[in-house]
């Protein structure tokens, strides 16, 4: 009955990849400015939802998508495989990479998102 019940405590509890769970950037220019988002997802999906703070101006909320196996070029050197969906339709490509455990970055060639575990 213990073996049981620790399988069942070991298969409910933590993430289930690693990229699962909260993120935010430590530092944002201008002070801030700052994405913040929760990431969720299997082996071969990315979603989630996230905020882009703005120090003047209004937060704007969006949704993430994504393969991380997955990277179709879209222009030379650029195959992202993470979207960033924004209220209001528009979209914003990234390529995911996760360094290590507690940190992600995400780049496209307009800026470089690095992430750390909440």
């Amino acid at each position: 009955m213990r073996f049981i019940l620790l399988a069942l405590a070991v298969s409910c509890g933590g993430p289930s990849v690693e990229w699962a769970g909260k993120w935010r950037q430590p530092v944002g220019l201008p002070a801030g400015t700052y994405v913040e988002c929760t990431l969720d997802g299997g082996k071969t999906s990315i979603n989630g939802s996230g905020v882009q703070h703005r120090e003047a101006g209004s937060d704007t909320r969006f949704t993430v998508s994504g393969t991380p196996g997955d990277n179709t070029c879209i222009a030379p050197g650029f195959c992202p495989n993470l979207t960033f969906t924004y209220d209001g339709g528009t979209t914003e490509a990234f390529y995911f990479a996760q360094p290590d455990s507690n940190h992600i970055t995400l780049t496209n060639p307009q800026r470089t998102l690095d992430l750390v575990r909440e």
